[in-house]
């Protein structure tokens, strides 16, 4: 049993390019040809869908989850220009993900935090490690999300929520999300972690 991880760090101004090459050595970096999960964060000077689409293209479709950010960190790199994209290829027979998506934070965090725990509950199994939340920073109430997480998810044992805000190159006007195909703002994109680790 093994889980491999590779990032790829990209800075090239055109959203496909970028996308397409951070996604290329994210599955050369870990060595796979084919990853089933990826994470992918971006700073917000890029055509968003575009981006997404390019990494989606590159990673052959499986599931994704990610958000916008004040500037990237992967490796010993950082950036914190408008022009930055780092994408984290998984393959794992270890680990499992599964993902949702919820939007209309600023108006209701706690329904939002309930959708996605009725998105997730039916594949949260003994064997969930913890869910990660990758929230609208300029948006979110988390204390609301947390009671609505925790009412969705039910009595049990308790889940681990963990992960942090989405954010724009510090306008504080607009974040991304990013689920699948779907990016969003006023958002949380939550992948569900299951399997031995």
């Amino acid at each position: 049993m093994s889980t491999k991880a590779g990032v790829g760090m990209r800075h090239h101004r055109n959203p496909e390019v970028a996308g397409r090459e951070a996604g290329e050595k994210a599955l050369e970096t870990a060595g796979i040809e084919r990853p089933d999960f990826v994470f992918a964060f971006a700073s917000v000077g890029y055509d968003q869908p575009a981006l997404l689409g390019a990494v989606r293209k590159a990673t052959q479709g499986v599931p994704l989850c990610g958000s916008s950010g004040e500037g990237i960190i992967a490796g010993t790199e950082a950036d914190e220009s408008n022009f930055s994209v780092a994408v984290m290829a998984i393959s794992s027979d270890e680990l499992r993900f599964d993902s949702a998506i919820a939007t209309d934070l600023k108006r209701d965090s706690e329904g939002a935090g309930r959708r996605i725990a009725e998105a997730l509950r039916l594949k949260i199994d003994h064997d969930a490690l913890a869910v990660v939340m990758l929230a609208d920073g300029l948006t979110l109430n988390f204390d609301r999300f947390l009671t609505g997480f925790e009412a969705g998810v039910g009595a049990g044992r308790p889940l681990p929520l963990f992960g942090g805000p989405s954010a724009d190159h510090w306008e504080m006007k607009h974040t991304y999300q990013y689920c699948d195909d779907r990016v969003v703002s006023d958002g949380v994109a939550c992948p569900l972690v299951s399997g031995r680790a």
